[in-house]
């Protein structure tokens, strides 16, 4: 699509930099209300994704990208 919006990419940038969750957050609300406002492409479709765990698993996050991330992950 070649869209570009210099708000979109700093609240991007900014929200990429910053340590406060809160303000990450509302940072990437920010960037997400530009881009919705814009449209600059229509999402079609997007998968449903599932990941199962055994109850001794704890702290594992899915991923939206869909990467998987263990590095928090414990077992009891």
């Amino acid at each position: 699509a070649r869209w570009c919006d210099k708000g979109f990419d700093e609240a991007i940038r900014k929200a990429r930099m910053s340590n406060d969750e809160s303000q990450r957050v509302a940072l990437y609300k920010e960037a997400q209300r530009i881009f919705h406002e814009q449209m600059p492409w229509l999402p079609l479709a997007h998968p449903l994704m599932f990941d199962a765990q055994r109850k001794n698993v704890s702290g594992y996050r899915m991923s939206p990208m869909s990467a998987r991330d263990f590095s928090r992950v414990k077992l009891d």
